[in-house]
Order: C-alpha cells, then sequence, then structure tokens
C-alpha cells in the first residue's frame, strides 16, 4: 500500500491506512472487526470537522 499512498499523498490526497482485527486476532471478527472500521470512519470526521 505504501507506494499507493505516497502517490496519493503527492496529488493532494490525505491518506491514511486503516489496521483492524483479523480473524483468528483477540477480538477479531463480528462485531469486532466492524467497530475498528467504524471507529476509524468516526475518526475521519472528527478531523474532517477539525480541518475545514
Amino acid at each position: 500500500m505504501a507506494p499507493f499512498c505516497i502517490d496519493l499523498v503527492e496529488k493532494g490526497f490525505a491518506v491514511w491506512n486503516l489496521e483492524y482485527r483479523r480473524i483468528g486476532e483477540e477480538g477479531g471478527g463480528w462485531p469486532g472487526t466492524f467497530h475498528d472500521v467504524a471507529d476509524g470512519i468516526d475518526c475521519l470526521r472528527i478531523l474532517e470537522k477539525n480541518i475545514i
């Protein structure tokens, strides 16, 4: 993902790579992975409000 992210940043996009728990990891699978992704989206909304 790094080369793709670097390319996007160079084009002026804000980029982050969201990490989440996977099946087989503690808390992974339903609903843990869903909550990880939802929390990341919520964080993006907070950052957006502080930037704009």
